[in-house]
């Protein structure tokens, strides 16, 4: 029997081994093949190159242990990208990209998957905007802006994107907050905003600061007003409305990830884990500091950050109601 004891001891020993491997491997050895992330954009454009450092950080070592694959599904403000989304298991592997811009798309008859349907997993960063002109423009000053507007009711254009998205519900807000009538234009981008407000096509519009800052640097354009709560480090003289005594409640626009509704708890609370390291990394700071206006804003509170989607769901409707988008 003397001679056994060795051999129990190591089966043992093996066993304390076992039992101390995480319980999501020993389940069912989560993760043990690529991920994807959807992007509900076109390749190229500044979600998508979120996207690909977001996927390029996660396929490294240490996050989430497997290869992460960008695809893009840019129709529909986002219906294809739920579609596809909804067409893969709700195991954890299928990733989708979500913005402060979904609830008003959520409201589109268009939509086959109302937001019901997803959970999130964490949100990850908002991004500011700010309203801008071409550097000769008539406007020096945001209050230009606005003078003209009230003496010229219906007469001012203004660029901003899709009609429903985040960038409109924030013109709603601001123009209601001044009585100004200003007429909004869409774009399907921010970028072609830009574009359009420098080929003097349009001659106001909104965009990322980041979008705006060659053109400043370039002497081509010209910032007038950051839609915040408060100023940024990055741009300390760029007024923010409450500087302006303009008494506006903005939406917010954020970058987040969603997966399937019935993904397991284990597995949403290990890909979290992981999106929350990403913004330690060198990478994900070097993108922080040339894209100025995104503004870490990590969250991995699951209740909270799907109660306040469905909030700003049935806020968009009422705005999309108001507006002629949507019918009672």
């Amino acid at each position: 029997m003397a001679s056994i004891k060795p051999v129990v001891c190591a089966v043992l020993l093996c066993c304390v081994t076992v039992l101390s491997v995480p319980q999501q491997a020993l389940a069912d050895n989560f993760p043990n093949h690529p991920f994807t992330l959807v992007i509900t954009s076109s390749a190229g454009s500044g979600v998508a190159r979120w996207g690909q450092m977001i996927a390029q950080i996660l396929s490294k070592p240490g996050f989430l242990g497997q290869p992460v694959n960008v695809v893009y599904k840019g129709g529909g403000s986002g219906n294809e990208a739920g579609v596809y989304t909804h067409e893969h298991k709700a195991d954890g592997y299928t990733l989708l990209q979500v913005s402060g811009s979904q609830p008003g798309y959520y409201n589109l008859p268009t939509m086959r998957y109302p937001f019901s349907d997803f959970t999130f997993v964490a949100r990850m960063e908002k991004t500011l905007y700010a309203i801008g002109v071409a550097n000769d423009s008539q406007f020096k000053t945001f209050k230009d802006l606005v003078a003209y507007a009230k003496a010229n009711p219906g007469k001012l254009s203004f660029g901003g994107n899709k009609i429903g998205s985040v960038h409109q519900r924030m013109f709603a807000a601001l123009t209601t907050a001044l009585k100004v009538n200003i007429r909004y234009v869409p774009y399907q981008g921010t970028g072609q905003v830009v574009k359009d407000v420098l080929g003097h096509h349009v001659p106001v519009g909104m965009a990322q600061p980041g979008l705006w800052l060659p053109n400043v640097q370039a002497g081509k354009a010209r910032m007038l007003l950051l839609l915040n709560d408060e100023r940024i480090k990055q741009f300390p003289d760029l007024p923010v409305p409450s500087d302006l005594g303009i008494n506006v409640d903005l939406p917010v626009q954020f970058q987040g990830i969603v997966v399937r509704k019935g993904v397991p708890q284990e597995r949403i609370k290990f890909i979290a884990a992981a999106l929350q390291k990403v913004q330690d990394t060198p990478e994900y700071q070097q993108y922080i500091k040339l894209n100025p206006g995104e503004i870490p804003y990590f969250s991995d509170d699951q209740k909270a950050l799907n109660a306040d989607m469905r909030k700003q769901i049935q806020s968009a409707h009422t705005f999309m109601v108001e507006h002629g988008i949507l019918r009672k």
